[in-house]
């Protein structure tokens, strides 16, 4: 293997240790597994339309239904 080919299939490998460290979520734990911080995430991104109990009884859930 030339030079030149051993150059880019380093690059290649670095390249693509790069993007799946950028653009593979960080996952805390096993799959199906319930995070210590659920509730917070729940009430910060999902409460506002599904509702403090998720049965989408509020103003916004009731617009999108």
């Amino acid at each position: 293997m030339s030079l030149l080919l051993k150059k880019l299939a380093i690059a290649a490998l670095a390249l693509s240790a790069v993007t799946m460290t950028v653009f593979v979520p960080n996952r805390s734990g096993a799959a199906g597994m319930p995070r210590d911080d659920a509730g917070k995430i729940f009430k910060a991104k999902c409460a506002m339309c599904h509702g403090a109990d998720g049965s989408g009884n509020s103003p916004m859930g009731k617009r999108l239904k």
